[in-house]
């Protein structure tokens, strides 16, 4: 199911990084969520593992990736497995801190930036900042109804991702998506890989 963007990327100026985070959002757009594989999801992940890893080696130590194909019905189970498992979270644990140790390191900070028009965040008259850009919920009514609680925590946390991915991208202040570790994490998701977080150094790697 492809949900478009609300909104034309290249008629915005977000900066020196324009031509990046118009690329990350572009890619976002055209996700085809919940199609059979195409392209080659695993490579996809292991590049973004690897990104990762290069980042935060404690964090990301070389992991076990185990590719399975199955159903609506193994796709439950795998979202009711990792919330319901504790210790590890691979977005909350993992990729969050990545991103803002990242943003802390260059100086960037989302309260220090100006309201956008037409952009992805605004600003609250209580000063705080949030994302306008929402996972897309046509695309979880397109998943048979059984699945459809799970669905939208997956994409809610899907969504992390390509905010995560222009935040980095903004404190990078450049085009060059090369050293940005939630590229091809999207890159994943296009291809039709949905991965799971086991621990640490474990990870289901899913295709409907």
């Amino acid at each position: 199911m492809k949900v478009p963007l609300a909104f034309d990327p290249d008629m915005v100026d977000y900066g020196p990084a324009s031509g990046g985070v118009r690329a990350i959002l572009r890619a976002w757009g055209e996700l085809d969520w919940f199609a059979p594989p195409s392209g080659d999801p695993e490579a996809a992940f292991r590049a973004h593992l690897a990104a990762a890893q290069r980042h935060d080696a404690e964090s990301f130590p070389d992991a076990r990736v185990e590719c399975v194909a199955g159903d609506w019905d193994d796709f439950i189970e795998l979202c009711l497995c990792v919330r319901e498992r504790p210790g590890w979270d691979w977005k909350f644990t993992g990729l969050k801190p990545l991103n803002a140790a990242h943003s802390r390191a260059r100086g960037w900070m989302l309260d220090d930036q100006p309201s956008v028009d037409g952009g992805l965040w605004i600003r609250l008259p209580s000063g705080t900042t949030i994302w306008t850009l929402r996972w897309p919920d046509a695309a979880i009514a397109a998943a048979p109804e059984p699945a459809r609680v799970q669905a939208g925590f997956y994409l809610s946390y899907a969504n992390m991702d390509v905010v995560e991915a222009i935040e980095w991208q903004l404190a990078d202040g450049h085009d060059d998506l090369a050293d940005n570790p939630y590229v091809p994490l999207i890159a994943t998701y296009a291809a039709g890989g949905y991965p799971f977080c086991m621990a640490a150094d474990e990870y289901v790697l899913f295709t409907l």
